[in-house]
């Protein structure tokens, strides 16, 4: 986050963007100190701001602020503005970025996804681990412990329900 403030500063040190004010005061590094009386309400407009601009429960998010601000632990609502607004582009290079894997990911015989499936696709391509550092055995333990067959099962129904205890012992044994 400090990278996407840093770079929003020196691109506008005459004049800061209404943004960046508004993302600054997310971050308890900027707030006034807690004994202040100008903690109180402190960012609630910019947080209100903030929560509009990105179709986000407005007042459940101001509310939850304000909790946070007093020591207590971010809500799911309030997780995901700071997860958002760590997620702006800081540069022009990282929305190049972004329209590259977008134009990977959407093509001509690709092109009957979802635009949740496209977002999914990029999040993952943009934030996720690479293919060589993913480690899918948990995973995989996690899916056959919940009950599912694996891929390469040929007994479906009720048969397979008896002789998956069989499948998951085997599997189990083969991962570990």
């Amino acid at each position: 986050m400090t990278a996407v403030l840093d770079s929003l500063t020196r691109r506008t040190v005459s004049s800061p963007s209404p943004l960046l004010l508004d993302l600054q005061k997310l971050y308890k590094v900027n707030w006034p100190p807690a004994e202040s009386d100008e903690l109180i309400l402190f960012g609630e407009e910019e947080v209100s701001r903030l929560a509009k601009r990105l179709n986000l429960p407005t007042r459940t998010i101001v509310e939850s602020f304000r909790k946070y601000k007093a020591g207590g632990k971010p809500s799911p609502d309030l997780t995901r503005l700071l997860v958002a607004a760590e997620t702006y582009p800081g540069s022009t290079a990282e929305c190049e970025r972004c329209f590259s894997v977008m134009n990977e990911t959407v093509w001509d015989r690709r092109n009957k996804l979802s635009i949740q499936a496209v977002s999914n696709l990029m999040f993952i391509r943009l934030n996720g681990v690479s293919v060589a550092d993913f480690n899918p055995i948990p995973y995989v333990q996690s899916w056959l412990a919940a009950g599912n067959r694996p891929s390469t099962a040929s007994i479906t129904g009720r048969k397979a329900a008896e002789k998956s205890d069989i499948h998951q012992t085997l599997i189990h044994n083969s991962c570990v």
